[in-house]
């Protein structure tokens, strides 16, 4: 018990990780190696390599934002499908 209360108190920061459906800490000595860690999963903007049906689902959700829906076509109907199917499927934009 005692070396555990050693071990955190030399620790610098200890955060809950999210990682192959389970919970666990990720524990880090110093605050280089936790700045290291965060800058490691996050991107900075102009490098997550949108392609162009990234920006097709952009459209798709300011339209959701103004409209309050993506398509009037009753949930998992044919046409409701059909409506997703093209956006996927036969624009141009998937093939990148």
């Amino acid at each position: 018990m005692r070396e555990t209360c050693l071990l955190s108190l030399n620790m610098y920061k200890s955060i809950p990780t999210y990682q192959d459906g389970n919970w666990t800490n990720t524990d880090f000595n110093t605050k280089g190696e936790f700045i290291e860690y965060v800058l490691s999963i996050f991107s900075v903007p102009g490098q997550y390599e949108f392609n162009k049906l990234s920006y097709k689902f952009n459209e798709e959700a300011k339209k959701f934002n103004a409209q309050g829906f993506y398509c009037n076509n009753p949930f998992r109907s044919k046409d409701f499908t059909r409506y997703w199917d093209c956006l996927l499927y036969t624009s141009d934009a998937a093939d990148e």
